[in-house]
């Protein structure tokens, strides 16, 4: 496919990040119909359909580590994928981030050798954290985050203080894959998959 110019994303939606993955291989895990070559634009317009069930998946990006593969989607918001059944399955390592913005909640997870190893969500609106799994690594700590692996009435305290929101969602996925709001307007090999996303369960196809 020629030569396109990505258009960003991230903000108000979630995205899957695997590593050294292929564009075919992440459709296949996530069982997605009606598979199809899209230029970026309109993939990841498609993907920010709301109610909708299209998700874009975009060519190999090099970012942290490697090469990475993204799958984004809105309907990812609702039907959020059993990670560590992904990372399980493919032997590779998987991530999800999530950043919405009516309902303040802002998150990021990376599974590998068949468990998540990490994974932490906010809720702006409650002031609440809603899932804390693992120590935060050094970035996390950096940016404020406790260096505990439970959370309790303290560490909420310290998370409200922060201010966690959309931005430290997209500096974690560029820490640890590829921010997807940087690469817009960035030359790109070809463009996305997209295709349509059913119910994510833990029978969820296996990459490669």
């Amino acid at each position: 496919m020629a030569s396109q110019l990505a258009v960003g994303f991230g903000f108000k939606t979630a995205w899957l990040a695997f590593r050294g993955s292929t564009p075919d291989q992440v459709a296949s895990a996530l069982r997605l119909s009606g598979v199809k070559a899209a230029d970026w634009s309109t993939a990841i317009q498609a993907s920010y359909a709301i109610n909708g069930s299209a998700v874009a998946v975009t060519p190999p990006i090099h970012g942290a580590g490697g090469e990475w593969v993204l799958a984004t989607g809105r309907s990812l918001l609702l039907h959020e994928p059993d990670l560590a059944d992904l990372s399980k399955r493919s032997g590779i390592e998987a991530q999800y981030f999530v950043s919405e913005r009516i309902t303040e909640t802002h998150g990021w997870a990376r599974a590998a050798g068949r468990n998540v190893i990490r994974a932490f969500v906010w809720s702006g609106e409650s002031g609440e954290i809603l899932k804390w799994v693992g120590r935060p690594d050094a970035f996390e700590q950096a940016l404020g985050l406790p260096d505990v692996d439970r959370a309790d009435q303290n560490t909420n305290d310290t998370v409200f203080d922060i201010g966690i929101d959309e931005d430290t969602v997209m500096a974690i996925a560029g820490k640890w894959s590829v921010d997807p709001a940087a690469l817009d307007e960035k030359p790109s090999a070809g463009g996305p998959l997209i295709g349509a996303l059913p119910l994510i369960t833990a029978e969820a196809a296996e990459l490669g």
